[in-house]
């Protein structure tokens, strides 16, 4: 996501900087603009100092999200102005401008990625050697700062079976003679252990049975607790793709799934009231979405009455 996000910014910046970006580099402001049936042409307005917020936000989390929102900025320009006027045109060479950028981006970002799975030492599905998980989060459990977060890179004392966590400065109030009751046993202050918050997690690796190529178990779907015997035989998602394609039945699970649990009263009721309950808050939520677009068409058509009354006064 990070080099996406980069390769995303570059863009951005080149068309910001274009001779005719200075036009789409900021929200139209129809009040400003003397354009007051903006909005009931142009329905999600959207410009490129926008996109450029999102992308340094890491609201985006595809290319597909991101390439909507540019091609929507100069639609939106095209739609609204009359294709003869200066900002059609404007719009129209930004827009090439964009879509020459992008296709060299996302070749590059294919090329780049061919090349990592390629690496022996990469996953051949992601193309990443390492990932990474986020650090595992350490409360603190005594009297002082209980259930404050310890820092990361700050050192600690750990006790009660790894469950239990103390601060430096809880750890040094903490009587030596004194036991610490906790909810299922009790601990001595010598009985804790120091340890740093620095812990950085990795995910596993599993060897695929079929073309021997390694991959990280998440990317392959791969759920180590179904394999405690090690002796079932794993097929990475390539391998399996390619046996679909010749015509090959998809492996069966010997566990059971949710469609082999028994059916009964309580199981069906429980199943309906949930179901109920998700269209109960998708209409609540259709309902509040309704009352705000009326609320901003009102506002708008308020705007657009006392700008009408300022011309004509």
């Amino acid at each position: 996501m990070k080099i996406l996000k980069e390769r995303c910014l570059a863009v951005v910046k080149l068309l910001r900087d274009h001779e005719h970006g200075w036009v789409f580099n900021s929200p139209v402001d129809p009040v400003a603009l003397g354009l007051p049936d903006y909005f009931q042409i142009v329905k999600k307005p959207m410009d490129l100092g926008t996109i450029n917020k999102k992308l340094e936000n890491g609201i985006y989390h595809s290319i597909e999200d991101f390439d909507t929102d540019v091609r929507l900025t100069f639609k939106n320009a095209m739609t609204y102005n009359d294709d003869k006027s200066v900002v059609y045109g404007m719009a129209k060479d930004l827009k090439e401008v964009y879509e020459s950028e992008h296709t060299k981006m996302l070749t590059r970002l294919k090329k780049e990625e061919d090349e990592r799975r390629q690496n022996e030492r990469a996953c051949s599905l992601c193309g990443c050697e390492k990932l990474q998980f986020e650090p595992p989060v350490f409360f603190c459990s005594g009297m002082n700062c209980q259930s404050k977060r310890i820092h990361r890179n700050r050192h600690f004392y750990v006790g009660g079976n790894n469950q239990y966590n103390w601060c430096t400065a809880c750890y040094n109030d903490l009587d030596e003679k004194t036991a610490i009751d906790l909810p299922d046993l009790s601990v001595k202050k010598l009985d804790l252990r120091k340890k740093k918050n620095d812990e950085i997690h990795e995910e596993n690796w599993v060897q695929c049975d079929v073309c021997d190529r390694w991959i990280h178990q998440i990317c392959g779907l791969f759920n180590a607790r179904q394999n405690k015997d090690t002796e079932s035989k794993y097929s990475c998602p390539k391998c399996l793709l390619e046996q679909r394609k010749k015509g090959k039945p998809a492996p069966k699970s010997e566990h059971p799934t949710a469609e082999d649990l028994p059916r009964t009263k309580l199981s069906e009721w429980l199943e309906a009231h949930v179901t109920n309950r998700i269209n109960d808050k998708f209409k609540a939520l259709a309902r509040e979405r309704e009352e705000i677009d009326v609320s901003m068409l009102r506002v708008f058509d308020i705007l657009y009455l006392n700008f009408d009354f300022f011309l004509n006064r």
